[in-house]
């Protein structure tokens, strides 16, 4: 292994590949203020256009500066670990991959079931423990029980409510992949597939552009622009508070999506 990296995962979980050998795909996710506007833009926009200061203005959208491609990070999981596997792309291209044995720790919750599947592949399975009581059908508090594990699977002798914290580690295969504009295709101009394929089967990943991505393209407008326009404009000697009508600003910002 070149690296070693920790996970923490959430609660929401997905539903575990099947087979005897097979590769897990996921792309990370996009940071949320990416595409965002924030109110410390809107500021900086307005000082700009009604004072003329010279703020500088930068939302990211996530594309490259020009706006023709994004670039983001996939995951490969192959299990088992030694798993031989190809990738590729629809489009764009793709890194060489860095490998990592990931430690992973994982909550995982029984309503009344006696199993539950783990997320990622494991590796090397580390412990697991319960987080606090358990409860039986009746609602009553029982002796916790003993937790096995096949592969995935996660098992306990009878239907339980109770979460359990599980550690394990998974291998993890890192890419990182650029995605170009498809001229040809104007509606979905950031489209690809990530796919894995090994002898006995193959998995696909439709890629997730970030937000904004789209429309900056199809605009020809990059997320980095500063131009910014206020109508109707300010009245140079406006009058008194008390005799201004009331009326509405409309405040336009050519770059990336609503705010």
């Amino acid at each position: 292994m070149t690296a070693s990296a920790s996970l923490i995962t959430g609660f929401v979980k997905r539903p575990a590949a099947s087979g005897d050998s097979f590769v897990m795909l996921e792309q990370q996710s996009w940071d949320p203020k990416i595409g965002k506007v924030t109110r410390l833009d809107l500021i900086k926009a307005l000082e700009n256009s009604v004072l003329g200061s010279s703020n500088s203005l930068s939302v990211d959208c996530g594309v490259d500066f020009d706006g023709q491609s994004y670039t983001t990070i996939v995951y490969a999981y192959p299990s088992p670990a030694d798993l031989r596997f190809k990738v590729g792309l629809t489009n764009g291209e793709f890194t060489a991959p860095t490998v990592v044995e990931l430690t992973v720790r994982e909550a995982v919750s029984f309503a009344l079931e006696t199993e539950q599947s783990l997320t990622y592949p494991v590796r090397r399975f580390v412990a697991a423990e319960w987080a606090a009581d358990v409860w039986n059908e009746a609602g009553s508090v029982v002796a916790r029980p003993a937790i096995t594990r096949d592969g995935q699977t996660m098992s306990v002798p009878e239907p339980i409510y109770g979460t359990a914290y599980v550690e394990y580690t998974t291998v993890r295969y890192v890419y990182s992949a650029n995605i170009p504009a498809r001229s040809d295709d104007p509606e979905n101009v950031f489209q690809s597939i990530f796919y894995a394929w090994w002898d006995g089967g193959i998995e696909l990943l439709k890629l997730s552009a970030p937000d904004g991505a789209e429309s900056s393209y199809s605009s020809q407008m990059n997320c980095w622009g500063e131009r910014v326009l206020i109508n109707p404009d300010d009245e140079d000697d406006p009058a008194a508070p008390s005799m201004v009508p009331t009326r509405n600003k409309e405040i336009t910002l050519n770059y990336c999506d609503d705010f």
